[in-house]
């Protein structure tokens, strides 16, 4: 599939397609860069008078699609999920057309029947990253495109779930002037006949560590260690007879940018979250690994205050509360998104406990608790994604439940309980033929009901988890389609901002950040949970696209920290702290704007960059030679 194979053509300003001629005209290059993947350069002259187009090229499958995506923002239509993101290939006929600052390939489609996966994308590097994509199916041929210039349409989505007119850039050619493009064809015949994988040897090159380059590591990991565990800490409380620890730091304690008269003070709603953003139990787990490091009395006295006071909301069912600041009766909703992660880190805590002398009984009992209710209550399948504190259904579908199976298996290696494992083991059974196996995993960032990368991360680690125990190559087979998926969801480019927003005079990056959901465009650093298991994959396969990867995640989560003299909307900002989002394209709140860094100093990303610096601690992964930067 060669040059031969690719249109070449342009629309003028009245949106018409035109095939270049003498007044317009296009030479193409081709040169093989693997088996599967040509690369082309493409230069445009204009010989006539100055005037403004879109060139863009385009492939043509003589099949419709099974599979298809646009990453970071289209999988498969996003037909999962009750929510008003994007959907489909078109809208109202049109075909959804991407600009690259949502799209972490640059003018990246990819589209797969059971025996071929075509994907199109762009350079990283110069104009060419300033591109659009769109997929869809005419008179039964799936068409993929991309559009040198930045295109948003039939309309853009805004913010949840709002959306805006379209947003077209035509280039500027005058007379004679001469543009140049990079672009690249994927063609992959698959050896099996099956779909939805078929793009994971285009993103081993991706991540070869030529196509982009991670950004440097500003901070060493002894410094980010120091600053994150400080900022961590000063989010503790004193409460009644204990502790708790707040979900992070907002101006005036609430959701908005700050200005000059605003401070930093603790969020004044929601205040206390076991998981997910409010991190309570992780909280116990550092304040233990700082104590077992320093000898502090004080780290200690934490630990245990803030673990006594969640043990005081156990429900009669077994079920531990999700939130602190709401009644504590039948009323309140659990989410097993948080209800895993305590399951999961609670484990980590009677380790630690036991480390330093301490015993772990009513901890030991709480996980006992949370896992038999769940073997009496939901024994096969999946696990419900929201409980009412009775044990009963409140919403079923979803994949928050991965983070239960995640606590099973490690509750399983505590305590050698063979229904702990074989609970876990048809859990993830169920996530992966439901949703993975489908290439998408869906409604694990609990704000948003939609497709999403969150909820694959517990997946990746339980399938490493489970090779690990059982021995067995087909988790192993697993985990890397998954570490694949994931890998769909992460930039390789840094989007231009316009001069003075806060990512052009912080010189923030968006190389190895990663898109949130199908329903939320912009940015963060959840990667960090699952840096630790794509070294995990490097040092199992030796595939140095999974090292190359999780450095790539791990450099964008410490670049924009806070040393303390970092002062944004005209507040100082403490040091360690660190806000949520970067809003890298035209996503955003009504106050916040295309290149913004919000005022949300939020207590998960701190907790993630420790749980890395932990996993990985007696590793190489810190240590980069020269000639291993990426």
């Amino acid at each position: 599939m060669l040059k031969e194979n690719i249109k070449i053509l342009y629309s003028d300003e009245n949106f018409k397609e035109n095939y270049f001629n003498g007044e317009i005209d296009f030479t193409l290059f081709e040169s093989k860069e693997t088996e599967e993947i040509t690369r082309f350069e493409l230069s445009i002259v204009n010989n006539g008078a100055a005037k403004k187009i879109i060139p863009f090229a385009e492939v043509s499958n003589n099949w419709v699609a099974e599979a298809y995506m646009i990453p970071c923002v289209n999988y498969n239509g996003n037909e999962w999920g009750s929510g008003n993101e994007p959907k489909g290939m078109e809208r109202d006929g049109k075909p959804w057309i991407f600009s690259s600052d949502r799209i972490g390939l640059p003018g990246c489609s990819v589209a797969e029947n059971s025996f071929e996966c075509t994907a199109l994308f762009s350079s990283v590097k110069g104009i060419s990253s300033n591109s659009s994509a769109s997929v869809f199916v005419k008179d039964g041929k799936t068409i993929q495109r991309i559009y040198f210039s930045h295109m948003e349409s039939p309309c853009v989505f805004l913010r949840k779930f709002v959306y805006g007119d379209a947003i077209v850039e035509f280039l500027s050619f005058e007379r004679e002037e001469k543009k140049t493009f990079t672009f690249y064809l994927y063609n992959y015949k698959k050896q099996q006949k099956t779909s939805y994988y078929g793009y994971k040897k285009l993103f081993d090159y991706v991540n070869n560590g030529s196509f982009y380059k991670g950004i440097p590591a500003k901070y060493t990991a002894q410094t980010i260690k120091e600053w994150s565990g400080e900022f961590f800490r000063s989010l503790t409380e004193k409460y009644e007879d204990g502790y708790l620890s707040n979900m992070g730091l907002l101006p005036g304690g609430e959701h908005r940018l700050g200005d000059e008269n605003s401070v930093f003070t603790y969020r004044n709603f929601g205040k206390y979250e076991i998981g997910w953003c409010g991190q309570n139990i992780t909280a116990v787990e550092m304040y233990l690994r700082a104590y077992i490091e320093t000898e502090v009395p004080d780290f200690k006295q934490k630990a245990l205050g803030i673990l006594d006071n969640w043990m005081k909301r156990i429900y009669p069912c077994g079920l531990i509360s999700s939130n602190y600041d709401v009644p504590f009766d039948y009323s309140e909703r659990i989410d097993t998104c948080n209800e895993g992660w305590l399951l999961y880190k609670l484990v980590f805590c009677c380790r630690l406990l036991k480390q330093i002398g301490v015993k772990a009984d009513k901890y030991e009992s709480a996980i006992k608790g949370i896992c038999n209710f769940f073997i009496e209550r939901y024994p096969t399948g999946g696990f419900p994604q929201i409980l009412f504190a009775s044990g009963e259904v409140s919403v079923l579908d979803g994949c928050a439940g991965v983070m239960v199976m995640l606590g099973f298996i490690e509750a399983y290696k505590y305590f050698n309980n063979e229904e702990y494992i074989a609970r876990a083991t048809g859990a993830f059974n169920f996530y992966y033929d439901v949703y993975l196996s489908k290439s998408v995993s869906a409604g694990g960032a609990l704000d948003t009901y939609c497709i999403d990368k969150e909820s694959s991360g517990p997946i990746l680690r339980s399938a490493l988890l489970l090779y690990e125990l059982k021995k067995e190559n087909k988790f192993l087979e697993y985990a890397d389609n998954i570490a694949h998926y994931l890998m769909t969801w992460a930039f390789y480019h840094d989007v231009h901002f316009d001069d003075n927003t806060d990512c052009s005079v912080f010189g923030v990056k968006t190389t190895g950040g990663t898109s949130v959901s199908a329903a939320h465009h912009h940015i963060d650093c959840w990667a960090l949970f699952y840096v630790p298991d794509m070294y995990k994959l490097y040092e199992i396969t030796g595939e140095r696209h999974y090292l190359i990867h999780a450095r790539a995640l791990w450099t964008f989560a410490i670049q924009y920290i806070s040393d303390g003299t970092m002062k944004l909307h005209g507040m100082l900002r403490p040091r360690g702290a660190q806000n949520e989002a970067v809003i890298q394209c035209n996503w955003h709140h009504p106050e916040e704007e295309r290149g913004q860094l919000n005022d949300w100093l939020v207590a998960w990303v701190k907790s993630f960059q420790l749980d890395v610096i932990y996993a990985l601690k007696d590793t190489d992964f810190f240590k980069e030679s020269e000639n291993e930067k990426v």
